[in-house]
């Protein structure tokens, strides 16, 4: 190698591999400050992508954790809350069990018995309308996506009848004002005529203000049925009548109106039927024809009397059965309205979700279709009260409806909270413990690629430390090379 003063190769080779030897320390040192092995994405460029990919997991994960339990915590608030309904209806079934036992009771019993089932069933709507977990409810019915019908009521007007119980109410039939009956939007039958399980019919069909054309061939109960068949409806022979009934549910919750004009194929003429379903009603208690027909009359000790009838109201009345004058009774429709399911977001990725509906706990919500049951002497009895909101023990059939009724009730809030009991055991809390698992798991292989080896760090930290030292050391006698020169000059 030629020796020169200008160009001191030997010391630009160990200066460059200082250099090489400081940014290895210093990487080092960074290693160990953060204890991360990729600091930059130069530091492993593929790595960087897939660690902050695992990272956006994790994150999700860790969220749909607290979102999990955040829901855990809500179906909790609503089960209890339910607790305290069941409470009160057996609180209510007693009431309704001692009120039956009217062999020994008087009318001042049952009214003290009334009176304080009358008490639970506002808690019950005060529970139902104010159990809520942050600002939303759970009990009302907006966390119910299905529809949710409220009954309809009765009311009088004009002086001498006041309504003690409501009954079962609905407008299929207003021609006996016994059998008004308002239950909001469910499904309605239009009846024409008398025809026979083969009767073909011509015509036209008009459903919610829709004309269906049945054409002048004749068609039997399958052919209406293709036609109708866009309507929601249903086509039937019932006791020698075509039946065109509601397939919906009584959706959506406004007036349906169904008016049928229809003739048999041989021109004989069946009839024409109109039925308003959800629309209210309203009869004179006296004239025109109608009497007060009661299937029990109970008198009140200070000269009125309470009557009840077939489908459940009671009503008291100053005047003698069958001369209830100047008094109106008005049914009055029903509403349905929906709510939105309970939504949560239980995983890290988009679709990872899970819902459940909450039914409304309101009175008027439970306790409906509690059937009919055998009495001690072997007739089955229709239960004419509609729900938990319209018991009345005033009367002996009254307080055995109310025991069905108030059984019903307590199956339908114990299935909710079962529901609610399975939601959160095999649903929310089994998806924390594999939500766990998975963010343990992608947690491992995140600082498998990304943290530091400590040990590893330091041994390279110590190797470099030395290096660098060592490498300052051979600059300083690479720069005094130069001078060796100089000895050749003297």
């Amino acid at each position: 190698m030629s020796s020169a003063i200008n160009t001191n190769v030997t010391a630009i080779g160990a200066a460059h591999n200082l250099n090489v030897n400081n940014d290895r320390q210093a990487k080092d040192i960074e290693r160990l400050s953060t204890g991360l092995r990729i600091n930059s994405a130069a530091d492993d460029a593929a790595g960087l992508v897939i660690s902050q990919n695992m990272n956006g997991q994790l994150v999700g994960l860790n969220q749909a954790t607290s979102n999990t339990n955040d829901a855990v915590n809500q179906v909790k608030t609503a089960e209890a809350a339910l607790g305290e309904v069941q409470n009160l209806l057996m609180s209510m079934r007693q009431l309704a069990v001692n009120a039956s036992n009217q062999g020994v009771n008087d009318n001042t019993d049952l009214a003290a018995d009334q009176q304080e089932i009358s008490s639970a069933v506002q808690s019950i709507d005060r529970i139902s309308l104010t159990t809520q977990f942050g600002s939303k409810k759970l009990l009302d019915g907006s966390a119910n996506s299905a529809a949710t019908i409220t009954a309809g009521s009765a009311s009088v007007t004009g002086s001498g009848a006041t309504i003690t119980s409501q009954g079962r109410w609905s407008t299929n039939d207003a021609a006996d004002y016994s059998n008004i009956k308002v239950t909001g939007a469910t499904s309605t039958t239009a009846t024409v005529g008398k025809v026979g399980n083969d009767a073909k019919f011509t015509g036209k069909v008009i459903i919610n203000d829709t004309t269906y054309d049945l054409g002048s061939k004749g068609l039997d109960i399958a052919g209406i049925n293709t036609a109708i068949e866009a309507s929601g409806y249903t086509a039937t022979v019932k006791g020698g009548k075509l039946a065109i009934t509601s397939g919906t549910g009584g959706e959506p919750p406004v007036a349906q109106t169904i008016d049928t004009s229809l003739l048999e194929a041989n021109g004989k003429g069946v009839g024409t039927a109109t039925v308003v379903q959800g629309q209210n009603a309203s009869i004179a208690l006296s004239g025109n024809g109608h009497t007060l027909k009661s299937v029990n009359t109970i008198s009140n000790g200070d000269g009125s009397n309470m009557y009840v009838f077939e489908n459940g109201l009671a009503l008291n009345a100053t005047a003698k059965a069958g001369d209830v004058k100047g008094v109106t009774l008005h049914a009055t429709a029903g509403t349905a309205s929906r709510g939105q399911d309970l939504q949560y977001q239980i995983g890290a990725n988009m679709g990872q979700t899970t819902s459940i509906s909450i039914r409304s706990t309101a009175s008027s919500q439970i306790g409906l279709n509690a059937g009919s049951y055998v009495d001690a002497n072997g007739i089955r009895q229709t239960v004419a009260t509609d729900s938990v909101a319209n018991v009345n023990v005033a009367t002996f059939k009254g307080a055995q409806d109310s025991i069905a009724v108030i059984d019903k009730a307590i199956t339908d809030v114990s299935k909710i909270r079962a529901d609610l009991g399975a939601f959160q055991s095999n649903v929310l809390q089994s998806n924390i413990n594999s939500l766990s698992v998975a963010s343990e798991n992608l947690s491992s292989s995140k600082s498998t690629i990304t943290d530091a080896d400590m040990a590893q760090t330091v041994v390279a930290y110590t190797k470099d430390s030395i290096l660098v030292q060592s490498a300052t050391s051979a600059l300083s006698y690479a720069n005094q090379k130069p001078q060796q020169l100089l000895k050749l000059l003297q």
